[in-house]
């Protein structure tokens, strides 16, 4: 399930309002005591996460949506977890799970013991997902918290302390997969610099451009 993108920030009795961690969107999977993790392409992100078999602690038929991040600081670090993403070398990844642990955040329960709950309302859903992460307790593995009602206020903050953004779901939103939507809304802080533009991918199926390959001048 995907968001759309808010013009501002807004306060709302109908919304929660949590942090947009700056990672690698993952799905995670138990089944049969194994774990498999994908991204938002389906692709495989298993082999280069082995810190997250951890989940394999979980119940049968768990499905969660989360985000993969690397943190530094107590701040989600894109380039840590860029680094994690390009490597394929086992003994390469064996390194970095030391040097460049990752963390999985979990914001979404899609399966409960082999049964889909994603038709339930969102805020339903978070209080199993918090209850098996509280029975399994991993450093690995964190749910995101959430705020009510004040998200402005909360949009202020994350600023201050310099994270990417949040954002804002129904609390009665069903999951949809696949689809774009405005039950969930992104905000990102806007942060201004001079770059080179020098390369670009486009969305798949869409003449929209999904990323940008910048550089910045350093130096004379």
């Amino acid at each position: 399930m995907l968001a759309e993108t808010a013009e501002k920030p807004f306060d709302s009795k109908d919304h929660l309002f949590e942090i947009k961690w700056d990672g690698i969107r993952c799905l995670a999977f138990v089944r049969d005591g194994k774990v498999q993790l994908q991204n938002r392409k389906l692709s495989s992100m298993t082999p280069r996460y082995p810190e997250l078999q951890c989940l394999r602690e979980w119940p049968d038929g768990t499905v969660i949506d989360g985000e993969m991040v690397v943190l530094h600081e107590g701040k989600p670090s894109f380039n840590r977890v860029a680094q994690r993403e390009h490597i394929g070398d086992s003994r390469r990844v064996d390194l970095l799970v030391q040097r460049l642990p990752a963390t999985f955040i979990a914001f979404d329960l899609l399966y409960e013991n082999g049964q889909s709950i994603m038709r339930q309302p969102l805020v339903e859903r978070r209080e199993p997902l918090k209850a098996l992460a509280a029975g399994f307790s991993n450093p690995h593995v964190i749910v995101a918290e959430y705020i009510l009602k004040r998200g402005k206020r909360y949009f202020e903050e994350v600023e201050r302390v310099g994270l990417e953004g949040i954002m804002a779901k129904r609390l009665d939103s069903v999951y949809t997969p696949g689809a774009r939507s405005t039950a969930w809304l992104k905000m990102k802080v806007c942060q201004t610099g001079d770059f080179e533009w020098i390369g670009y991918t486009k969305r798949e199926g869409e003449d929209t451009v999904s990323a940008l390959v910048l550089a910045e001048r350093i130096g004379d």
